[in-house]
């Protein structure tokens, strides 16, 4: 009831994208946001919803901060509509806040822990209450509940963890491949159509 009547805004990510496996992600994500603000009672405005198709939030992209240093950032985060919206929230677009409702944490976080904190953190001071239905959390600057904050930490290390196993498996998938078609006595004709 704390929320009810609030304006929200739905992030959806898939890393491949429609047609590459994934056709269904985003539609999934987006109906999970609309199901979740309907019992929150939240106003999802379905005319702004931040959709991220095929980009990753693990791989890393450089990127100059506004200090002028170069850093590597997870793509979502610098190439992105979701990079666009953190940079009109930033803007003070909304300055009476804004709810940003995301599957679950890992849809937007797949980074280095310390660099996901850090855009967690900017986004929560900035006045984006984030939601995630399917743990059922909302992160909230004004919740001074410590486990709030920890549990957001563990999950942002998982996530980067999950990524990184990944992965080393589809790396190791790779090489072992390629070196049985080295070691592989058959040659393999290339025809012209």
């Amino acid at each position: 009831d704390k929320y009810k009547g609030q304006s929200a805004i739905s992030y959806a990510r898939a890393s491949l994208g429609k047609g590459k496996g994934q056709e269904s992600s985003t539609d999934r994500q987006s109906n999970i946001t609309l199901d979740y603000c309907e019992k929150m009672g939240l106003n999802l405005d379905l005319n702004y919803r931040i959709i991220d198709e095929g980009v990753s939030a693990y791989k890393q992209v450089k990127v100059t901060d506004e200090y002028g240093r170069v850093k590597t950032q997870a793509k979502n985060l610098s190439e992105s509509a979701l990079a666009d919206f953190v940079t009109i929230v930033k803007q003070g677009r909304f300055p009476k806040g804004v709810h940003l409702v995301i599957e679950k944490l890992d849809r937007m976080y797949r980074d280095v822990p310390t660099q996901a904190l850090e855009h967690f953190t900017s986004l929560l001071n900035n006045g984006v209450i984030i939601h995630t239905p399917l743990d059922n959390k909302v992160y909230d600057s004004s919740n001074d509940d410590p486990m709030m904050l920890f549990g957001a930490v563990m999950q942002l290390v998982a996530s980067h963890q999950y990524s990184q196993l990944l992965s080393s498996r589809i790396k190791e998938s790779v090489l072992m491949r390629i070196s049985e078609m080295e070691n592989t006595d058959r040659l393999y004709k290339v025809s012209k159509i």
